[in-house]
């Protein structure tokens, strides 16, 4: 007699990070505290890592009951997760910082070689910020909205998220530019959302992918793949000045829609930046604050 075939389990529920744990390690101020601020001006804080999270967002469920589709791709994410503590320790024991953060811009830049042997896991620790959070995946529901009749359901925008990471990060490694920034007196914030031109869709080599993603207070890191450059001095540093910092902070909150984050030094009012948004929301530019 033919064994009968068993139900599919159900993929566990669970809350998936977007702000990782291991890196909000690094956004305690000296209390053990990281901070959040909404789009309504609310600061509330937390010490165990219980934010940046939404729940499922890694898992695909086809149906209300079990699939063989179904799956939860947490894991994917989990290199990532382990090699921040890495990267961040090798440029705070390693890397040289020009003392200057004024004047010529072109002369402040400092060549960076500890990184060269790293670079695959460099890749793919930025490339996992960018693709799990909420602003890239608002950018799969637009892509996805005109083809689908009513609400994008959540399986279809992970399952267009699940293979970007691999795509992107095996492009940055190859190509392209890294330069870090260090924040000197200020401090970088982390948002929701953060500026890219990733997408779900396209070649499976992506051509010219680009980000700007803080990973510390202290330390945030720009990747750009322009169509022609030199070879050398593919890691570059650079020290920024307080407005420099506060302009790239800017651009983070541009991008992101409902919360930000930061260890000390509370974002500047948002006036400014609904005026900036209603700007490009006129030019027919998708930004955070949509989704």
């Amino acid at each position: 007699m033919k064994k009968p075939t068993l139900p599919h389990k159900r993929t566990k529920s669970a809350e998936h990070h977007y702000f990782p744990k291991s890196l909000q390690r690094y956004w305690r101020n000296p209390e053990g505290l990281v901070h959040r601020r909404n789009s309504r001006g609310e600061i509330k804080t937390s010490k165990n890592g219980t934010f940046g999270q939404i729940r499922n967002a890694h898992r695909i469920q086809i149906a209300d009951v079990p699939t063989v589709w179904d799956e939860s791709f947490e894991y994917i994410f989990g290199r990532a997760d382990t090699g921040f503590r890495e990267l961040i320790e090798l440029f705070e024991n390693s890397v040289r910082l020009s003392s200057a953060n004024v004047g010529d811009i072109s002369a402040r830049f400092l060549p960076v070689w500890q990184f060269e042997q790293d670079s695959s896991l460099l890749s793919e620790c930025i490339a996992s910020l960018v693709v799990r959070s909420p602003g890239f995946r608002n950018s799969i529901r637009v892509g996805v909205q005109p083809f689908h009749d009513g609400p994008v359901p959540d399986h279809l925008i992970s399952g267009n998220q699940r293979h970007v990471l691999t795509d992107y990060a095996k492009a940055m490694s190859q190509r392209g530019k890294y330069i870090f920034m260090t924040a000197g007196e200020g401090e970088f914030i982390f948002g929701d959302g953060m500026l890219n031109n990733f997408r779900s869709g396209g070649p499976p080599s992506p051509f010219n992918p680009r980000c700007l993603v803080p990973l510390t207070p202290q330390l945030a890191i720009g990747y750009d793949c322009p169509s022609s450059y030199s070879v050398p001095g593919r890691f570059m540093s650079i020290q920024l000045s307080k407005q420099e910092v506060d302009e790239i902070n800017f651009y983070t909150m541009v991008y992101s829609k409902e919360h930000i984050y930061y260890r000390s030094q509370c974002p500047q009012d948002l006036t400014e930046l609904e005026r900036f948004s209603s700007r490009l929301n006129r030019k027919g530019i998708p930004i955070g604050r949509d989704f």
